[in-house]
């Protein structure tokens, strides 16, 4: 069976703070939130831009917006 995804809800948009809200939703999780530290770190010095993170993200958490 997959493992669910953990879900963030209404983030506010800034790209930092949806990181942040995914990092709190992974703390439980420490090596799925190792491998997300180490993604976000290398697409952060790539020039990832904003869709690319998004979607980096979405790799490990649901993101829902109401």
């Amino acid at each position: 069976m997959p493992k669910i995804k953990p879900t963030i809800h209404n983030p506010d948009g800034n790209i930092f703070a949806i990181i942040g809200m995914a990092q709190g939703a992974l703390r439980n999780r420490p090596s799925s939130l190792e491998e997300f530290k180490a993604k976000v770190k290398t697409a952060m010095s790539d020039g990832t831009d904003y869709d690319g993170m998004l979607v980096i993200i979405q790799e490990f958490v649901n993101i829902e917006i109401s």
